[in-house]
């Protein structure tokens, strides 16, 4: 495994999001900033799409509400 700082979470067990607004990469990192991202990019009309950075599985995010309400949502499952 090779580890990067700031990027790698496999200390934390926290898998590694990563989202692309059309073409652009708009944030990688821990789930909760990658939904604040998201929430904050919402009136952009190029598609955003997420995916787990190591298994490339896409996510769906619930972005109802207040930035710091998503991030809540999808952290409640990493205890975070």
């Amino acid at each position: 495994m090779v580890f990067y700082p700031g990027i790698n979470n496999a200390m934390t067990n926290q898998p590694t999001y990563v989202a692309f607004l059309g073409h652009r990469c708009l944030a990688r990192g821990p789930i909760g900033a990658i939904a604040r991202a998201a929430h904050a990019a919402q009136s952009e009309t190029a598609p955003l799409l997420v995916f787990n950075a190591t298994t490339s599985a896409p996510l769906d995010l619930d972005l109802r509400g207040s930035a710091d309400e998503a991030a809540l949502r999808v952290e409640a499952p990493f205890g975070a």
